[in-house]
């Protein structure tokens, strides 16, 4: 089994704007706090009024490196957990099934048969 390290690039920092869903647009609140309705991060005037740009950028950015270059490959953790609890339930219903009576004698005819056959 094979182990792969994902490496994820810095953080980027969302905005007030980009975590309501407001990318690409100016928030409609934000003609209330000055005139030109631009705020940074912390919600202080932005000059240059590319608070939204930049995040847009960062998010793509992140979504290119992340999503579809394909380096979600595998199962995770929990993933690996819920498939081996599922196993073993598949087992123990098995172990029940064939250790029954009914399946033991079954069995037992058909390797009786196969063996007098030859």
């Amino acid at each position: 089994m094979t182990s792969t390290t994902l490496t994820l690039p810095a953080p980027v920092s969302l905005g007030r704007s980009v975590a309501h869903g407001e990318v690409g647009r100016r928030a409609e609140h934000d003609d209330q706090h000055d005139e030109h309705g631009r705020h940074d991060e912390h919600g202080r005037h932005d000059e240059h009024g590319r608070r939204d740009e930049h995040a847009a950028a960062g998010l793509r950015h992140r979504w290119d490196t992340v999503v579809e270059q394909g380096t979600d490959v595998g199962m995770a953790t929990a993933e690996y957990a819920i498939a081996m609890i599922a196993a073993v339930g598949f087992a123990g219903l098995l172990v029940t099934v064939l250790s029954s009576g009914t399946v033991r004698s079954l069995l037992t005819g058909l390797v009786t048969s196969a063996l007098s056959i030859g």
